[in-house]
Order: structure tokens, then sequence, then C-alpha cells
């Protein structure tokens, strides 16, 4: 209606369907550059129910400096705690928004297309980078590609949190709300399969993934047991990589690689951990057979985990080093690719 640019956080992932035209994906710490280059870059931001987290804000006194803010939110305690604002909306977010789309029918005759929106459109495209990357180990972008080729807007994708948890949120495709189950905040390591589970209970008719780490998925793996034993369908695809793979990342690029209880090493055999609850576990090391691996978990009347062997030391960027500035964001397929589009700006 308005046709300008919207961004989510994390916990906000499907909230708006992620392949119109205006959505940017996610922004801050681990976002899409196109997210926080609108940001960066507005003159006005209508924040609906977001409390302004440092993952998502970097440096707070150089957060969207340039910009008038009007923060709608159900919690009064929220406005101006992390982040000054230039005007508050307390109540109920879907009675406000349906007090906003009353006044704007009224008001505004038909959309324009304005540079602003243009522009916003050619970075969103920009920032869609490639990830049918065919190699061994296999990267985990890859299977994220693999798994949006495969589901459908209805199933609902649940994660753990780490690595893996970052490569969802940025690469995954969600297009209906309530359909990605993840742990902010806190950030709980185990969370996945317990939502998975509560997420199947609630939802029996549709199917239900849950994207794992092995260090996330191995805190609460005994779940195992009470999906067989309560014949609770869904399907764990762990990213195993042997590490904690998110703590690791950070060791490598802020203290030169000196690694300190990440290793998990190899011992863990998920398939036979499966087998031993009586379900099934299959085996992925090559990007040709992750298709088939998901096919037959789906088409089994069971819970079957699928244990995926990436690329031990690979990294989800782009990232913000510690207090940084949404601009400072580094790495990334843009940045590889040489485009120019956001120098000088982020």
């Amino acid at each position: 209606m308005l046709n300008i640019p919207a961004v989510t956080t994390l916990m906000g992932k499907g909230a708006i369907p992620e392949n119109h035209a205006l959505c940017l994906g996610m922004l801050g710490m681990h976002g899409r550059k196109s997210a926080n280059y609108a940001i960066m870059n507005a003159d006005l931001i209508i924040v609906f129910g977001c409390r302004f987290s440092d993952r998502i804000t970097g440096k707070t006194s150089e957060f969207a400096r340039d910009a008038k803010i009007i923060h709608i939110d159900i919690d009064p305690s929220e406005i101006n705690k992390n982040i000054n604002i230039d005007m508050s909306i307390i109540g109920d977010l879907k009675l406000v928004l349906d007090d906003i789309l009353s006044v704007l029918k009224v008001k505004l005759k038909s959309p324009k297309e304005t540079e602003w929106s243009k522009k916003m459109k050619k970075i969103k495209q920009i920032c869609s980078c490639d990830t049918d990357i065919n190699k061994i180990p296999i990267d985990p972008r890859k299977v994220i590609k693999e798994i949006n080729n495969i589901i459908k807007d209805t199933d609902i994708i649940t994660t753990g949190v780490g690595q893996h948890q970052m490569y969802a949120a940025h690469f995954l495709e969600r297009n209906t709300t309530r359909t990605f189950i993840s742990s902010g905040g806190f950030g709980t390591m185990g969370s996945g399969f317990p939502f998975a589970i509560g997420a199947k209970i609630a939802k029996p008719n549709v199917e239900v993934f849950d994207i794992d780490g092995d260090g996330s998925f191995l805190m609460n793996s005994q779940e195992l047991a009470t999906a067989k034993e309560e014949s609770i369908k869904i399907t764990p695809i762990i990213f195993n990589n042997n590490y904690l793979g998110m703590v690791r990342q950070w060791l490598e690029i802020f203290y030169d690689k000196r690694y300190s209880q990440v290793n998990l090493g190899k011992t863990t055999n998920f398939v036979k951990m499966a087998e031993a609850y009586g379900l099934e576990g299959i085996f992925v090391e090559r990007p040709s057979e992750i298709k088939d691996a998901l096919l037959q978990a789906i088409k089994n009347n069971e819970t079957t985990l699928v244990n995926i062997a990436i690329e031990p030391e690979s990294n989800i960027l782009p990232m913000l080093p510690p207090m940084g500035e949404l601009k400072d964001a580094f790495g990334g397929c843009m940045e590889k690719a040489g485009y120019e589009i956001f120098d000088g700006l982020i």
C-alpha cells in the first residue's frame, strides 16, 4: 500500500512474505546488507513490536541517526529503553494496524513507485546471491537452497541456536506467518528439536523440520525417545561440522583461530543414535544426496533424522565486529562480487 521497504528481526521472520520485492530480509549482526542499508539510510522508520536488541542495532549511538522513529508496542517499558524514539503508540499491534490501514485506505488513492523503492528493489536483487554451490564438504548454503526447493509455505521450520540458525535466518525463505520458530534473546541451544515437537502437535497436518547444529541438537537429543514413543513425525536436519560453529567463527575471525573448547570431534554417530531410538537416520556427504534424503524423510511415516556433513570451518557472513555499526558489516556475496552500491554508505 505504501510501497516502502520492510525488514524484519530474527523473531519477525515470516511476518512479511520474503518473496515480496520490497521485503529486504533480516537486519542486524548477521542480517542482509540490503536490510542494513535501508535502515541506515531511511528518513522514517516505523517499528512494530521490536525491542531494539544489540543484535539488530549494533552500536546504538550510530543506529539510524538521521531517521525519525515511530515505535508501536504493547509494552510501554520497551519505549526508549535501548533507542530514543520520536513517537510511540502503545497498544495491541493488530488493533493499531487495523486503525492505521483504515486511515490509509481513505487518504491514499494509489501507491506510487519512488526512486527509493526502485533502489531498494535493485539492492534486494544484488543481495540475492547464488547458493547453488556444489562442493565437498557441503556448503551450508546449499543445504538451505535444497530445503527452500522442497518445503511448502505452510510447513513449519524450527532452528536450534548457532551458525545453522543464522544460515536459516539469512537464506531460508518464509512467506507465511508463524512458520519460522527460533530462539532469540538468550539464544537457548537445544531448543530447536522441542520446538519442532510442539509445533507438530499443534499442527499435525503440516511437515515440520528442525534445522539444527550437531552441538545444539546434542543438548536435547534424548527427545528422539519422545518422538518415537508418541509417534510424532518431524524431520531433524543436522548441520554437522563437528564444532560449536558460531563460537568457532568468532574465535577464527576475532582471535586469530585460537580455538578453545569448540571442537566436538567425530565420535558421535547421529544415524546410529536415531536407530538406537528405533528411528531411521540418513547420512549425507555429497550435495547430490541432499534432495533425495529430504524427500525420503518426508515420505517416511515417523521421525527421520538427516545428518549432513558440512564444511567444518564455514562462516555465516555478513557479520558485525563487536560494538560495530551496521555499516561496518563485512563479508557476504556482494563484497565478493565487487558491487559498489554500498561504498561510503554501508
